[in-house]
C-alpha cells in the first residue's frame, strides 16, 4: 500500500474515451503492480466533479474547456482532446481524392449519448455545415454499439481522435480526412489535492502521464 502497488482504484471518465483508451491500458498497469484491482465507472461535466469532489472516485478523467474546474478541485493535463468524423474502412467519402466538407452531408449520422462532449461536437460540426436537418440513423448507445453500427453502414459519427488510433483498426474505423471545427479540450485527470491521494492513485496518475508524455503546462503529480 505505501508503494501504491496495491489497493482499489476507483476510476470514472466519459465512456468513449475511458472504454476506448484507459481500458486499454488498466491491464498493462495491473501486470506492473499485480496487486490493484479497478473499479470503472462513466459520467460527463458535473457528474465527474461530484464523483471526485465526494469521494464516489478516486480520480476521473475529464474533458477541460477553459474556466471549467472549481477550486476545490486539480486538473493534471494529459493531452490535447480532439474530436474527428469516423467512418468505416472503405467507406465511398475515403474514396474521393479531395474530399471537401459538404460530401459529409450525403450520409446519415450516428449521434453520441446526449450531455457528452461528442454530442455537443457533432452539433457543431453539422452546424458548420449548415446541415440542420441531419438524418439522423442511430442515437445514443455504448461505445461497442456505436463502432458496430458504424462499422456495418456508411453512416458517420464524431469520436475522439484518441478512440479512433487506440481501436479503429481492430473495429475497421478511420478519420475521415476532412477539416472540420470542433471544441479542443484538454483531457486530464480530475482530483482531490494530491496530498489526498493515497499512493496507488498517484502512481496511476504518473503511469498516465508516462504513457501520453504530457508536455503540457499545469498542475503535475510532484
Amino acid at each position: 500500500f505505501r508503494s501504491g502497488t496495491k489497493g482499489m482504484l476507483r476510476i470514472a471518465g466519459p465512456p468513449f474515451f475511458t472504454d476506448g483508451v484507459i481500458s486499454r491500458l488498466l491491464p498493462r498497469f495491473r501486470d506492473r503492480y499485480g496487486g490493484v484491482s479497478f473499479a470503472v465507472s462513466y459520467g460527463y461535466g458535473d457528474e465527474l466533479k461530484d464523483a471526485v469532489r465526494h469521494g464516489r472516485a478516486d480520480l476521473a478523467l475529464f474533458p477541460r474547456t477553459v474556466g471549467e474546474i472549481a477550486e476545490d478541485l486539480v486538473f493534471i493535463p494529459l493531452i490535447e482532446a480532439h474530436n474527428v468524423v469516423a467512418c468505416r474502412a472503405g467507406h465511398p467519402i475515403l474514396k474521393l481524392a479531395f474530399p471537401r466538407p459538404l460530401a459529409l452531408l450525403d450520409y446519415g449520422w450516428i449521434v453520441p449519448p446526449q450531455g457528452s462532449p461528442l454530442a455537443a461536437d457533432m452539433e457543431v460540426v453539422l452546424s458548420e455545415l449548415e446541415m440542420q436537418e441531419a438524418e439522423v440513423a442511430f442515437e445514443g448507445g455504448s461505445l461497442a454499439s456505436v463502432l458496430s453500427f458504424l462499422e456495418g453502414s456508411d453512416c458517420l459519427t464524431v469520436l475522439p481522435e484518441t478512440t479512433v488510433a487506440a481501436i479503429g483498426s481492430q473495429f475497421g474505423i478511420q478519420a475521415v480526412p476532412i477539416q472540420v471545427r470542433t471544441p479542443r479540450r484538454s483531457l486530464g485527470i480530475l482530483c482531490r489535492s494530491p496530498r489526498e491521494l493515497d499512493n496507488t492513485s498517484r502512481t496511476f496518475v504518473r503511469f498516465l502521464q508516462h504513457h501520453f508524455c504530457s508536455g503540457e503546462s499545469g498542475d503535475r503529480m510532484p
